[in-house]
């Protein structure tokens, strides 16, 4: 395997972000020969080009030849100095050894941030009637604070306008779109792993069971970065006002709140319980995405349609939820309760059952079924979306 030269490996970020500069600055045209006509056109830019080529080269000797072809064509054609055009070989040669590997990684990690975008847009206020729901404290003999869904919305509504239904959107902004990043760059690792395990080619689609375990593997990556977010998320959604004004006035404030009082961990409280809900929420995720799809395409002989992939990602959201809801309840009870109140995660899971029964660990089903379709039916569309277009500029 070719290996950067040992001084290179301590310099490469700054390298990579010059070169960047380069090729923003520079944007070679490269003269392309169409080998059918002959003829001289323009197509892409160089690092389009080059990217796209990724694939096509059997080793980087050949594709550091290639390099020097584009930047040639580049130079005789705008009249590039010579100087500038080796310094900007070196720097992009640099930068595509340590990309070239990580094309696919980051072309799913880039499609999965942007379906996350999509995703919190769309069933963020669902998700605010569902934490609501689920962290109510019903007294013995009071009437609960919310009757169900519909009434919990027009309260909301009626309180804080039709705003509170985003309330506490910014943290999902900033940490779902990274979250949804690193789920569909840890799904494209999974599937890595599943094919050097399996000895399975690229060109050959996983079996659906492949495809779950590339799932469950998703779940490990996206949980480091998933904890702090629901932690304050869930904060911000169930803080009460007091006469004093509410606790916490946004995720930054709520953040250091709990870091000052309580040390970093603080904002990791509920880690395992979240990983003990996304493993069978990422298999049945991905799980059911790959089967609607297959079952669509008729096994891939069909084109799949725009409506198609909607149904599909829709109905992968209802079955993770499905699956995961029961843990959402008890990490959701576990990360919003006061840190002077000692409370475990099996101590949570025997409360609810006892004190409201089987049933009591799905509460806030209704909001989390209705957010469910939309919200990932969104996400995934987003992330075919970007990944086509992605694929368009030679990603």
């Amino acid at each position: 395997m070719r290996t950067l030269p040992s001084n290179l490996h301590f310099k490469w970020m700054r390298v990579v972000g010059f070169a960047l500069v380069l090729c923003v600055s520079n944007g070679f045209q490269v003269v392309q020969t169409s080998r059918m006509t002959k003829k001289t056109v323009y197509r892409h830019s160089l690092p389009v080009t080059v990217f796209r080529d990724l694939d096509r080269v059997s080793s980087t000797t050949v594709y550091s030849s290639h390099l020097h072809t584009c930047i040639a064509s580049a130079s005789s054609v705008q009249g590039a100095q010579p100087a500038l055009s080796q310094a900007f070989l070196s720097l992009l040669s640099t930068l595509l050894l340590v990309l070239a590997p990580f094309k696919a990684s980051i072309s799913s990690f880039l499609s999965g941030g942007f379906g996350g975008i999509c995703l919190v847009l769309v069933g963020h206020p669902f998700d605010t009637l569902k934490v609501k729901l689920q962290s109510m404290e019903v007294e013995p003999g009071k009437e609960p604070p919310y009757s169900g869904t519909w009434d919990c919305a027009v309260k909301t509504i009626k309180k804080d306008g039709p705003f509170g239904l985003y309330r506490g959107i910014t943290a999902p902004l900033l940490g779902i779109a990274p979250v949804f990043a690193l789920c569909f760059w840890g799904y494209s690792i999974g599937e890595s792993i599943v094919r050097a395990v399996t000895g399975s080619a690229s060109t050959i689609p996983l079996s659906l069971l492949e495809v779950t375990i590339a799932g469950a593997i998703s779940a490990i990556p996206t949980t480091v970065l998933m904890t702090p977010v629901e932690r304050v998320k869930c904060l911000l959604q169930v803080q009460k006002a007091s006469e004093s004004g509410e606790q916490y006035t946004g995720i930054t404030d709520c953040a250091q709140k709990l870091v000052k009082a309580r040390g970093p961990l603080s904002l990791y409280k509920g880690f395992g319980a979240t990983l003990a809900r996304d493993i069978p929420a990422s298999i049945a995720y991905f799980g059911f995405y790959e089967l609607m799809k297959r079952l669509f395409s008729a096994g891939g002989t069909l084109a799949l349609s725009p409506a198609h992939l909607l149904i599909s990602g829709g109905i992968a959201g209802i079955m993770n939820w499905v699956v995961c809801i029961p843990f959402d309840t008890v990490k959701t009870k576990l990360q919003t309760a006061p840190d002077d109140i000692k409370v475990t995660y099996f101590g949570i899971w025997r409360e609810v059952l006892k004190t409201k029964g089987f049933l009591g660990l799905f509460q806030g089903i209704v909001p989390i079924m209705i957010r469910a379709f939309p919200a990932n039916a969104a996400c995934f569309f987003g992330v075919e979306v970007a990944r086509k277009f992605l694929s368009s500029i030679g990603m």
